[in-house]
Order: structure tokens, then sequence, then C-alpha cells
């Protein structure tokens, strides 16, 4: 079973059970540009959490980032893609998704 079989836990209020407001179209440019800035992501990397993203695949991506980051001090497109399809994501859905974010 690969790690990215469980999706993350939806984001809530403290102690209201209400799910916090969510902007897909803000997620997108935030990671298109931190995938095309490393200097964007330097920035926010420390400030976000995985959990401030919506949908399952943003945090994915926002983690395998942050592995990227830490092991080689920068983020490769190609390194993110394989990274992800060996966690579990479909090879075409990781094109797909990440050829999105860059064109935010």
């Amino acid at each position: 079973m690969s790690e990215f079989s469980t999706d993350f836990p939806p984001v809530k209020i403290p102690g209201g059970g209400l799910e916090l407001p969510y902007n897909i179209d803000a997620e997108k440019f935030v990671l298109g540009g931190m995938l095309l800035d490393v200097s964007s992501f330097q920035q926010y990397a420390d400030i976000l959490k995985e959990e401030d993203f919506y949908l399952p695949v943003h945090r994915h991506i926002f983690f395998s980032m942050k592995a990227l980051f830490s092991e080689s001090g920068h983020i490769n497109f190609v390194f993110l893609e394989e990274l992800l399809w060996k966690k579990g994501l479909e090879k075409k859905f990781i094109s797909v998704v990440l050829n999105d974010l860059c064109q935010n």
C-alpha cells in the first residue's frame, strides 16, 4: 500500500465541526509559483503546512516539494513528478496536475 493511499484529514474549525473556507485557484497559484520560483518556496515553506491545502493532491504535492527541497536545496519538476509517481499517484494524472499548476 502506498503512502498516498489515505487522504489527509479534512480541515475543520476547532470545536466547530465546520470546514474552513478554501479556494482551489489560490492553492494552484501558490503551488505553481513555488514550483516555478524556488525563492518563493523558500519564503513560504516554513509558514505553510500540508493542512493549509484543501485538495489532498495539493497536500501531497506540497509535502513532496518540501521533501525534495530539504534533500537537494531545489525543486525539480521531473524529480517531483517521479516522487509522486513512486508514492502511488498515476503518471498521467500527475503530469496533468503539475502542468495545470505551472499554467496558473
